[in-house]
């Protein structure tokens, strides 16, 4: 259960991630697809870089509408981004940068969901990932979601997430070359592409949004 949802009748809030534009609805028809993938399979789904709460939120409503009961977790620092790497673009990575508070999320998942955010059970944990994804024994993971933007945060999320993805399970970049992700976060791409190299998997492309994910064998 997520505490101090707001009633379902609030207006949604007016940010980029939570009006209604193009973006929206693909990010929309891509997590379905994502929720889909993993109908047959145990586990929890977790998103590592909350931010504002507008994907969570998506990919509680997707659970809801496919009638999959899960616990649905929400890892962010809600300060912004860590001390950057050598392979970030240093120009977009700047400590600090993309901080909002975790009261942003909850407000954003609780308008979105409505009363289903009372029902779900939605799980927010705050701090840098090096400190809370050890702090944390999860349970086997279905679907991880990772929009985390910098190297480092890539390959902390995956070396200790990637091990509790089930058989099946989905592992879905939000960074990786798609429009101007290459110029924009350079680290996130040469962390996947170490992980790929590493664990032998294959990406795969969704067609709509060109965002790429894969599936552990």
């Amino acid at each position: 259960m997520l505490r101090d949802a707001s009633s379902a009748n609030a207006a949604l809030p007016a940010t980029k991630f939570t009006r209604f534009t193009r973006k929206t609805a693909l990010r929309a028809l891509y997590c379905r697809r994502l929720i889909g993938r993993i109908a047959a399979i145990p586990g929890d789904v977790v998103e590592c870089g909350v931010f504002q709460g507008g994907s969570l939120a998506i990919l509680g409503l997707c659970l809801r509408d496919a009638g999959q009961s899960r616990r649905l977790w929400g890892f962010d620092s809600f300060r912004g981004f860590p001390e950057p790497a050598p392979q970030d673009n240093r120009s977009k990575a700047v400590r600090g940068r993309c901080a909002a508070p975790e009261s942003a999320a909850r407000d954003t998942i609780g308008q979105i969901l409505g009363q289903d955010a009372r029902d779900l059970d939605v799980q927010l944990v705050a701090g840098f990932f090096e400190d809370t994804l050890p702090a944390n024994p999860l349970p086997p993971i279905a679907l991880l979601h990772l929009d985390v933007d910098l190297y480092e945060s890539y390959r902390c999320c995956l070396d200790h997430l990637y091990p509790k993805v089930v058989p099946g399970g989905v592992i879905a970049f939000d960074e990786y070359d798609a429009g101007r992700d290459r110029i924009k976060w350079p680290g996130a791409k040469r962390a996947i592409d170490a992980f790929i190299a590493e664990t032998r998997l294959k990406l795969e492309r969704d067609p709509l949004t060109q965002k790429v994910f894969c599936v552990r064998v």
